[in-house]
């Protein structure tokens, strides 16, 4: 199970999903990947400085979006270990 979050969120941010998650301690080894439309500096050095695991640009069209969909899929599901897990799930 990973968490795929996006920076803006309606009513909260999702730095402040992050630190929630970071903070708890059943959810805080949740691999996290930032996907959002923001490449601005300091969104990414502060969603790694909050315990991100990946940032990625999500693109605006449907062909690169499920082109990013895919490659999160190979990388997170068939070849990054996570926590559990002894093996590759894919």
């Amino acid at each position: 199970m990973l968490v795929l979050l996006d920076l803006n969120l309606p009513g909260i941010g999702g730095q402040e999903v992050l630190a929630q998650l970071r903070a708890d301690p059943v959810l805080r080894s949740l691999p996290v990947i930032i996907f959002s439309n923001s490449t601005e500096a300091r969104d990414v050095r502060s969603a790694y400085g909050g315990g991100a695991n990946s940032y990625l640009f999500k693109p605006s069209g449907a062909v690169e979006l499920q082109e990013a969909a895919r490659a999160l899929e190979c990388f997170w599901f068939s070849a990054a270990l996570l926590p559990g897990l002894e093996e590759p799930t894919g």
